[in-house]
């Protein structure tokens, strides 16, 4: 699970969040555990995804 979650900050390239990413990969990697199914993670991932980029439109917007 710590591999995985260090893969999934290391793939994304961005070092001042890879603390966050880890963290978030090991939260990913939890829920496709207590799930046994991997649309538990993909769904979570799409909100943080949403999530960071509805943060970015609302700075730049304004």
């Amino acid at each position: 699970m710590v591999v995985s979650a260090a893969l999934f900050a290391a793939i994304h390239g961005v070092l001042v969040v890879m603390p966050y990413l880890a963290v978030l990969g090991v939260g990913l990697a939890v829920l496709r555990e207590v799930h046994r199914t991997l649309w538990a993670p993909v769904i979570a991932h799409a909100a943080n995804n949403a999530l960071a980029s509805l943060s970015v439109l609302v700075v730049l917007t304004g």
